[in-house]
């Protein structure tokens, strides 16, 4: 049947299914958030027992991340390549900040 269509009706429809895909994904970026709304709550990670629970998470850009030391011991929260990093944070003390860029932690 394809064949059988006239060149230019084939070449139409080909443009016309490559359209609707551009239009479909287009729609499907535009729909995703660029940021977090303000209303997003922060993640917050707990720190007991010597562990970090989440252990890992991916974080978007502009999301706030609360590190919460539930520890009976002094806890510090430092990046693996040393290029931000918390206070020493004593049992019940917090360390928050704020990600310019997606991460994972």
């Amino acid at each position: 049947m394809w064949r059988q269509l006239p060149f230019w009706v084939r070449v139409g429809l080909l443009a016309l299914s490559g359209a609707l895909l551009l239009l479909l994904i287009v729609t499907q970026v535009a729909a995703r958030p660029l940021a977090p709304s303000p209303a997003d709550p922060p993640l917050t990670i707990h720190m007991a027992e010597l562990r970090f629970t989440p252990y890992h998470a991916g974080i978007a850009a502009g999301s706030q991340v609360v590190w919460l030391n539930d520890d009976t011991t002094f806890h510090a929260v430092i990046a693996d390549d040393g290029a931000w990093g918390s206070p020493v944070l004593a049992p019940g003390e917090r360390y928050t900040r704020t990600f310019s860029v997606p991460s994972y932690i």
